[in-house]
Order: structure tokens, then sequence, then C-alpha cells
């Protein structure tokens, strides 16, 4: 090309064009070569510095309850909790120290309650791909001076026990994997060590069956896949748990007998529990994407419904008499009003119906509610209103309700147990109403 036509194209050049046109003549034929950096050595092993973070919830609410289980009682509450989670990240490793307490103070009725607890989570992150875990933690529940139904009075008030509080420590390890792109995986492995209070009243010699503690380890081993669409998620896992009592013995099958007092036959063994749930469940998410600053693009997520359902499994080791099986589906609605406003409702129901082995008439045993198998069928769910008031001031609604019906006959004085004086009603209806404000605390950018 003749030098005026490569003048009249440069000049016909935007301006980045021209530019990069400049300097490819002015080094023609060759291109220009890259500068080489030259890095020492003590500047590429140097190790990245830690980072740290710091996460932090409160919450205090008060509203009104009616029932604890089988307990007939209503009155008002007041919850508060606090947790504190920092966070040390450096490089593949990361560690999470999480310090958790809460109180709920209840009025007209002695069913308050503390919590508290220690976890430590490790985890090291292999590549993108693979992540290693290990876990341990510490819980302790005090329960003081909870109304016992296994403890009336003549006249038909409950004597005030400690035994349902509790301490619980923790161990586990869990592999995380992406074994294929938009496939996700883990498997947990967990054991628990649960050791309750014991009554005063309790005589593991001479009553060996009567406010027995519920005292027992558990192994849990929990494994999970997904696959991970656009606004869909799928997959299916389960868990397998091993439950084993120290001071509760092993029933007859149809009788429930345990042989543990003295004389006669020699007692039962402990008892041991094996439970197995598959499960399968999918979840639709519908996003969308707004502003808060010039710059700045946030994810409202508008609706989530996931739908899950399992199959619970538990086989009593011994003769089977608390061997059940049952439907355990579930729903979680979330809906985002706005990117302050956000509503969610939760259902759960367990339908389990007791093998050939359990619960037969006869031999002190009147007979069932209704029907000829021995069921027991539990509905939770609870509805949930939040509103963000400050980027970390939130207030909040709630409703929950626990529900039960089972045929099991229900305790009757002189009746059912013959030897006791047990007022128990087996079917209940507990409802729990809060009003709150929530604050959280996360590291900017969450």
């Amino acid at each position: 090309m003749s030098a005026p036509l490569v003048v009249f194209a440069l000049l016909l050049s935007p301006p980045t064009a021209l530019e990069g046109r400049i300097a490819e003549t002015a080094s023609h034929p060759k291109k220009p070569k890259k500068a080489r950096v030259k890095r020492s050595k003590a500047t590429s092993t140097r190790p990245s510095p830690p980072l740290y973070a710091f996460y932090a919830s409160a919450e205090l609410a008060a509203g009104f309850f009616d029932g604890v289980g089988t307990r007939d009682v209503h009155g008002r509450v007041v919850e508060g909790a606090l947790k504190l989670i920092p966070r040390l990240e450096r490089g593949p490793f990361r560690a999470d120290f999480a310090a958790s307490v809460s109180h709920r103070q209840t009025f007209a009725a002695h069913l308050s309650e503390t919590r508290a607890g220690g976890d430590l989570d490790l985890q090291w992150r292999a590549n993108a791909r693979l992540r290693v875990g290990a876990e341990g933690g510490l819980d302790v529940v005090h329960r003081p001076s909870w109304p016992d139904p296994y403890q009336p009075h003549a006249d038909g008030t409950l004597s005030q026990s400690d035994r349902f509080g509790f301490w619980t420590r923790r161990v586990g390890v869990q592999l995380v994997v992406i074994p294929l792109r938009h496939h996700h995986a883990n498997l947990v492995y967990r054991y628990r060590l649960l050791d309750y209070v014991n009554d005063p009243n309790f005589e593991p010699i001479f009553e060996p069956t009567h406010l027995v503690p519920s005292d027992r380890d558990e192994h849990e081993l929990r494994a999970r896949w997904e696959r991970w669409f656009d606004d869909v998620r799928i997959g299916a896992g389960g868990a397998l748990e091993r439950r084993h009592y120290f001071y509760s013995f092993a029933r007859d099958r149809g009788t429930g007998l345990t042989h543990a007092a003295l004389g006669g036959a020699p007692p039962n063994p402990l008892a041991t529990y094996w439970m197995a749930e598959p499960e399968v469940h999918a979840e639709w998410r519908l996003a969308e994407s707004y502003s808060t600053s010039p710059g700045v693009s946030n994810e409202l997520q508008r609706l989530s419904v996931r739908v899950a359902y399992g199959h619970e499994f538990q086989s009593d080791a011994f003769q089977g008499y608390y061997s059940y099986q049952g439907a355990h589906p579930s729903l979680t609605i979330k809906v985002g009003a706005s990117h302050a406003f956000e509503l969610r409702v939760r259902a759960d129901m367990r339908l389990r119906r007791y093998g050939s082995d359990s619960y037969a008439v006869g031999g002190g045993h009147p007979p069932l509610e209704d029907g000829t198998r021995l069921y027991d069928r539990r509905f939770s769910g609870e509805f949930e209103a939040r509103y963000q008031l400050t980027r970390h001031l939130f207030v909040f609604g709630s409703f929950a309700v626990d529900s039960r019906r089972s045929n099991y006959p229900d305790y009757r004085p002189g009746v059912f147990p013959a030897s006791r004086s047990y007022l128990i009603d087996w079917d209940y209806d507990n409802v729990k109403g809060l009003v709150g404000m929530r604050f959280l605390l996360l590291p900017t950018g969450e």
C-alpha cells in the first residue's frame, strides 16, 4: 500500500483503532513483545493473609402459647436469643466459631427454658469441586421445675422436676463434592451423646422403668444429591441413624413388658433402634434483580417453593414393639413481596403406622381407640412475616401449630395403667404466636 493510502486509512479509523494501527505500523513487520515480569521466590510463595469476618444475630419477641406437648397449659411467653459467629479464613482453610444462648420465659406456667451452645466448624477446600469439613459442639438445655405428668399428686396437680433438661456433645465430618457441572452432593456423619438430668425419685434398682432418663448416643449418616437448573433444583437423599439407650429396656412384642423389676425373669437388653428415611425433593425459585444505588445490583427472591417426600422406617432391634413406617411429606413456601418484605410458610406431616408386634390388646392393655393397628399422626406448621426496617433490623410476626393424633389409649387414673394415677391425653393441638424484633449483622456483600 502506498504512503498516501495508508495515511488516508488511518484518518478514517476511530480513535481506538487508530492507536492500534499506529502501534502496529511502528513495529512492522513484527508485533511488540510483552514485557516479562520477574518475580522473586519470596513473593510467589508468600501465604495469603488471613481474612476475618463476623456474623451476629439477636432476637426478642413476646406472645402467647397454648399447650406444650401433652401438657394442657397456656399463658404468655417472652423469648430472646443471641448468636455470635466469628470466622477466620486463610487460603483453602476456614474456621467458624459459633456461640449461642436463648431463653424462653413463660408466665402462669412453669415451662421456662434456657439453651446455650458452642460450635466449631472447620473446612478445607481442596479445589473448586471438593470440600472436606469437621465439626464439634456442646449444647446445654436447662428446664427447671417443669410439671411432670408421671409424678401426679392426689389432688391432680403435678410434681415439678428438672429431669427434662439435658446436655449434648457431638462431633461430625462432612464431604461436599461437585462431580459434574450442576451436580452437587454431600455426605455427613455425626455422633451425638445426650445426658439427661436424673430425677431424685428415679430408682434404677427397685423401680427401673419409672422416671427413666433418656440418656443415649446417636450415630447419624446423611447423604444428598442435587441437580441444579436455572430456576429448579431436584434431588434425592437419605438418612440412616442408630440410637442406643443407657437406661431404657427393650420391650416384649405385644405386651411391652421389660422384665426389669427385681425377681422373676432376667431383664430384656437395653433398647436400640435403627431409623432410615429415603427422600426426594424439588425446589423452584423465581428471582429478579433490583438496584438500591447506581451500579449496585441485588437479587430479589420473589418466590421459592420446596416440596419433599420422605418415608420413615424404624426398627426395634429386640422384638419390634416400637417398629413403624410411614410417609413424611413437607412443603416450604417463601414469598418476597418486595426487597424488604418476606413471607414464609412451612408444613410438615409424619404419618406413622406401627408393626404387628407393637401394642396388643390383653394383659392390662385396653383396646385401641379405633382400628386394630397402632398409629401416630403428627402435623407441624409455621407462618412468618418479616419486614426489614433498616439494613440490620427486622420486625416479624409468627404463628406455629403442632398437632398429634393417635389411637393409643389415653392414660386414666387407676384404669390404664391400672397401678398408676396418670392423666394423659395423647391427642393435642399446641399453638404459639410471637411478635418481635430481629437484628442481623453480616459482613459487607452478604
